[in-house]
């Protein structure tokens, strides 16, 4: 199941409700406003406090399709590498690289579950 949790504060009482169980995390921004790319660390901390375990995390920004940026895709790649993630670009008024990030959520979800089976594998031959 995919959940799209609204960055309205409005929301903000039902946000922690969506964490259970989940296995992935795509953290959005608008590349052309830097206050969205500036609450990324808030947003990453909520779900760190909800989640309470490792989940593959993909930063995004949206809005590729408008120029000029605010925050430059460099910038980004930065800020998710220095935090042990992906970052990638996405529009979805046209609709690029949206795919792709779902591939790439998925391929992450999966290749995560499969090492956790291996270890888990691994201790039950231990015992």
């Amino acid at each position: 199941m995919i959940w799209d949790l609204a960055g309205d504060d409005s929301f903000k009482e039902l946000r922690p409700n969506f964490y259970d169980g989940a296995m992935g995390l795509v953290i959005m921004f608008d590349l052309t406003r830097a206050d969205t790319f500036k609450s990324l660390p808030n947003w990453i901390q909520e779900a760190v406090r909800f989640i309470r375990r490792r989940v593959p995390l993909i930063v995004v920004g949206n809005k590729a399709d408008l120029q000029p940026y605010v925050i430059d895709q460099s910038m980004a790649e930065r800020y998710a590498t220095g935090i042990g993630s992906r970052f990638i670009a996405t529009s979805a008024k046209t609709g690029s690289n949206v795919a792709d990030l779902f591939e790439q959520v998925g391929m992450l979800i999966h290749e995560k579950s499969q090492s956790e089976a291996v270890r888990a594998g691994r201790r039950k031959g231990i015992e």
